[in-house]
């Protein structure tokens, strides 16, 4: 499956869903499609949860890749670019893409905007399970450059037929790490299939980040 995501627009996933309309057919709920238990917004939230599983701790990363204790996830970042004002998801269900037109890990201010497979051909996706992460669940990120971050989750919202708010895109402002991926039920326009909807989880530097010197 290729998923495309219109910047400042639309998520238009590969089995494209442009809103509810003419031509589009509600299919169903997927059996193994996680659904939020609540979104939320916590803006003050503080680092909880593990910071590392049994296969995995963050100084084990390998340089381009996430890593999210809470959801027992780790994945490649690939650099997505933008053909026709469309964002590119890579086809791998293991890989996370990172669109390089957003801010990179190293950036002092902005949104690195992160988007996956939730499932792909039967196969779960890295971020399959972000629509359960709890608020102040730690993510960690080690850059090209070999630097490791840590994120702390503030936000899980849900986003009808995919909408995407420009502050996602933003290389100015508030730093800050957006994490994407689908939900919703399956639908079909025109043919194609795909799920509704988008999770969007939002994440910020962790408040001792510079104290710690994690490498």
């Amino acid at each position: 499956m290729r998923e495309r995501l219109g910047r400042h627009g639309l998520l238009i996933a590969s089995l494209v869903v442009a809103g509810i309309g003419a031509g589009l057919v509600v299919l169903g709920w997927p059996d193994d499609r996680p659904e939020p238990v609540s979104t939320f917004t916590a803006p003050n939230a503080q680092p909880q949860g593990p910071r590392a599983t049994r296969a995995m701790a963050p100084q084990d990363l390998a340089p381009g890749t996430v890593f999210i204790p809470a959801l027992d996830a780790h994945a490649e970042l690939r650099p997505m670019g933008v053909s026709e004002g469309a964002l590119e998801i890579p086809s791998d269900p293991a890989v996370i893409g990172w669109d390089e037109q957003t801010s990179p890990l190293a950036a002092a201010e902005g949104s690195t905007f992160l988007a996956g497979h939730v499932e792909a051909a039967g196969v779960d996706g890295a971020l399959h399970d972000l629509a359960r992460i709890p608020p102040g669940s730690r993510i960690f990120t080690r850059d090209g450059e070999g630097a490791l971050r840590e994120w702390v989750v503030t936000s899980l919202q849900t986003s009808r037929n995919k909408a995407m708010e420009p502050e996602y895109f933003a290389t100015s402002g508030e730093r800050r790490l957006t994490v994407v991926t689908c939900t919703g039920p399956v639908v079909e326009r025109d043919g194609r299939r795909s799920f509704r909807d988008s999770v969007i989880v939002t994440a910020v530097p962790a408040p001792d980040q510079g104290r710690r010197g994690e490498t």
